[in-house]
């Protein structure tokens, strides 16, 4: 059984999961601030570095990309190749294998929540839950652990405070010359019809998007969605199509 794996216990007492797998209608149905307070609970579970006198022999930390983390690419089944992949690589090299609780990251008491319950909130409630089940053998044998960051900061935050004064700044112009970098090389399709609004379909080569093609969804017009300095940028490439 794996309902006496702390990670998953609130999980299994929330009916999120079971022994089938993952449960997408509850996950849909439970309230914004529930699911938050799930991952309060979820992220309380692993609030420390793990004990190594409980680890053995080789013992490996798992990238975020690795571990099947949201910020490398959103989409589901990436994520879970992801997880597959280190499965693979902890069968043949690994004893022990850490891995980034992604879940605090937008836990009220670990991370930085989300701004509102949407459609993207969601996909990523549903995704985490499944990316974090698909750890469920690697944890049960022993091999596979989440850990958190000191002191409760997220990533981002830790980032700052190890690395101290303008570290901030200098990530931003160093983002922003990536964002002009990749800008460069994406094209933008810019649709729109009744049912799904505006969508901004981005193409690209697969070293400057995930998979090549990326989709948004557009909530209102583009000027309210995107910086005016990115649409700048964009002007010259995008094509509009009214559908």
């Amino acid at each position: 059984m794996y309902d006496d794996i702390a990670i998953f216990q609130p999980l299994y007492r929330k009916g999120l999961i079971d022994m089938d797998g993952v449960n997408v209608e509850r996950i849909e149905r439970l309230p914004f601030l529930e699911l938050l307070d799930l991952y309060d609970e979820v992220s309380n579970t692993v609030a420390n570095l793990p004990d190594s006198s409980n680890m053995r022999g080789r013992i490996f930390c798992a990238s975020n990309s690795l571990s099947g983390s949201p910020h490398e690419c959103i989409e589901q089944n990436c994520r879970l190749s992801r997880v597959e992949e280190l499965s693979k690589f902890s069968a043949l090299f690994a004893d022990n294998v850490l891995f980034h609780n992604y879940l605090s990251d937008i836990s009220p008491s670990y991370g930085h929540i989300p701004e509102q319950d949407d459609f993207d909130f969601r996909y990523r409630v549903v995704a985490d839950i499944h990316t974090l089940y698909k750890f469920k053998d690697l944890i049960k044998d022993g091999i596979a652990q989440p850990y958190m960051t000191p002191k409760n900061y997220c990533l981002e935050c830790f980032s700052n405070q190890f690395l101290g004064k303008g570290y901030s700044n200098r990530i931003s112009k160093s983002i922003d010359k990536l964002g002009s970098n990749i800008y460069s090389k994406v094209e933008v399709f810019l649709t729109f019809n009744e049912v799904d609004g505006y969508l901004a379909n981005c193409e690209s080569d697969e070293n400057t998007l995930p998979h090549g093609t990326q989709i948004y969804y557009l909530d209102n017009s583009i000027e309210e969605v995107l910086p005016s300095n990115v649409i700048k940028k964009l002007t010259s490439k995008v094509v509009y199509i009214l559908v």
